[in-house]
């Protein structure tokens, strides 16, 4: 199994500079922006099936975005895959925005 953990900061230059141009009633992005991120992939079977796990969160805001993926290879050129997008958080954060995009989909690869 591999993993691994990211902590990830944006921060806002100007931040009094852009507060004074906002209009009222208008979401604002805050100063700064911490984000945490995490991977997890497992290869089983011989490495024909791989398992892979991948969360961005923003603590603060409340947004993240989570993707699933399986990856079966049938023959040396043939790969399926099959995966989860989900986006969830308050629609004015970065990732609540695309949350009615969450879609699940189905790869088929062939390579020669």
């Amino acid at each position: 199994m591999l993993a691994s953990v990211q902590y990830y900061v944006q921060r806002m230059q100007h931040y009094e500079d852009y507060l004074s141009t906002q209009p009222t009633g208008l979401a604002r992005r805050p100063h700064a922006r911490h984000l945490l991120t995490a991977r997890l992939t497992q290869a089983l079977l011989n490495q024909t099936l791989k398992l892979g796990a991948y969360v961005q969160v923003s603590p603060a805001e409340g947004d993240y975005y989570l993707n699933t993926e399986a990856s079966y290879s049938v023959l040396d050129p043939l790969t399926l895959n099959v995966g989860l997008n989900v986006y969830g958080g308050p629609s004015t954060t970065d990732l609540g925005q695309f949350k009615t995009n969450s879609n699940v989909y189905l790869v088929m690869r062939f390579g020669f």
